[in-house]
């Protein structure tokens, strides 16, 4: 299993939630979009 985390702003295109600060990419699909405390949180329960 592959994940990368990405960081900065982020345009969702989501008239709710229009931008997020990181995003967590595994295998190859958006796993998670929104804040980059809880994506460095979800990588590291993936990764466990």
């Amino acid at each position: 299993m592959k994940q990368t985390i990405i960081l900065g702003n982020i345009i969702t295109m989501d008239e709710k939630r229009p931008f997020a600060k990181a995003a967590l990419v595994k295998d190859g699909v958006f796993a998670y979009i929104g804040s980059a405390e809880e994506a460095k949180a979800l990588a590291a329960i993936y990764k466990a």
